[in-house]
């Protein structure tokens, strides 16, 4: 666990570089926590320089390293639309899964709730019972995704509901979830639907009809990659004294 003060170390550096101002977003607790902390010894420095390795996402290389922020096989976008069954219109069920690869591949299908769930309700709307009451399984899903997502970057828009519709885990040092993003935030602090967010940064069109989860992962992923992946809001707090060591690269001075 980073300790309070290795992280004011951190930060004491990069207010030597100027860093303070240019790579801190005002928005965060995380990084206003950085000015109110006491001096640590040297070892800690070195200590944090070392977790560099081990965040790695099976790479030699660190998605923080100021190099590349992370191999593009192991970034994906995950989306998942739904079904809203029954006379309760906060009733609904995952019946589409996406996740795309920023190198390229992807995975996509439909699922089929647990018959003891949907049996006798009546559809309401999201994706229309022909494409799913005949897919597969949800777990038989939820199994495939956990393989094809092990050690990988997550991004995703409101991820965390995805995630807990599929009943599917991921080590949160892994997951970035554009709506903690200052870059892709209102001034309220408030965060834009994703359909706005794609018509502001990427002049696309989405979500024009029934949504799309390949369409939304899209939009996702390309809104990582060309705006958040050295965003330091989407950094958990435990790696944050190594990603402002990495900007400094200090490693070679100490």
């Amino acid at each position: 666990m980073t300790s309070r003060a290795d992280l004011r170390l951190a930060r004491s550096h990069c207010s030597g570089h100027n860093l303070a101002q240019k790579e801190l977003s005002p928005c965060s607790s995380r990084h206003r926590l950085l000015r109110s902390l006491v001096e640590p010894s040297a070892a800690g420095l070195r200590r944090h320089l070392a977790v560099r390795t081990e965040v790695v996402v099976g790479s030699s290389t660190s998605w923080y390293t100021g190099q590349q922020s992370s191999p593009r096989d192991l970034i994906f976008a995950l989306d998942v639309e739904w079904a809203h069954l029954g006379r309760n219109p906060t009733q609904r069920f995952p019946v589409e899964v996406c996740a795309i690869g920023a190198s390229g591949s992807d995975f996509q299908t439909f699922c089929s709730p647990d018959e003891d769930q949907v049996s006798g309700l009546p559809f309401i709307g999201g994706v229309p019972r022909r494409h799913w009451q005949h897919a597969q399984g949800l777990e038989h899903v939820t199994a495939a995704l956990a393989e094809l997502l092990a050690g990988k970057v997550l991004v995703g828009y409101n991820l965390a509901a995805d995630l807990r519709s599929l009943d599917l885990s991921h080590p949160k040092h892994l997951q970035r979830d554009l709506m903690r993003s200052c870059r892709m935030q209102r001034r309220s602090g408030q965060a834009p639907s994703l359909r706005q967010l794609a018509a502001q940064h990427l002049a696309r069109d989405i979500q024009l009809g029934r949504h799309s989860a390949r369409e939304d992962a899209q939009a996702c992923l390309d809104l990582y990659m060309r705006f958040c992946q050295d965003d330091p809001d989407l950094v958990p707090q435990d790696h944050l004294a190594a990603y402002y060591l990495a900007q400094l690269n200090l490693s070679n001075h100490i």
